[in-house]
């Protein structure tokens, strides 16, 4: 009789995981693009994985869907620089293209996605969104700074009477 090891138990796991969100919607996702979610990580490797689903009940479909979206994109871009070792840097070209694009939403959306990666541990998505984050900042700090240059110092934008 052989030994069974955890390598073995790992690859008998269903791959597919059935994710929850707080509006009750269902999600089937790909094992490894759970497992960007470093806190549902262990859950997933350590243990047969049984048909119950992970419940988030702090997420709603609408942000989970967006969440998924990333780790999916990058699961996948992941495994495509690895096939084509020799090409790298144009995958990494996209991917930050592909982030870029994938931030352009509203301060809110943008909020939430960054409490969703703090909370579940996503560390791709938490530095995207932290560098975004103090990137607008940054520029709404040097906007002002431009704008009082050309007010000539006068923050109201109303010229004084002498």
């Amino acid at each position: 009789m052989a030994d069974t090891t955890s390598e073995q138990l790992s690859h008998e796991q269903p791959t597919v995981v059935r994710l929850w969100s707080a509006d009750n919607v269902e999600f089937q996702v790909d094992r490894e693009v759970v497992c960007e979610f470093q806190s549902l990580r262990h859950m997933v490797q350590e243990r047969a994985y049984e048909d119950a689903p992970i419940h988030l009940d702090r997420i709603s479909s609408k942000l989970l869907s967006k969440v998924l979206k990333y780790c999916e994109y990058h699961v996948s871009n992941r495994r495509r620089r690895h096939a084509n070792e020799n090409s790298a840097e144009v995958f990494l070209d996209a991917e930050k293209a592909w982030d870029t694009e994938y931030l352009k939403v509203d301060r809110s959306v943008l909020f939430a996605l960054l409490e969703v990666s703090l909370e579940w541990n996503i560390e791709g998505l938490l530095a995207l969104t932290l560098s975004t984050i103090v990137k607008q900042i940054y520029d709404g700090s040097r906007k002002i700074a431009d704008d009082e240059e050309e007010g000539n110092g006068n923050v109201s934008g109303s010229e004084s009477v002498d």
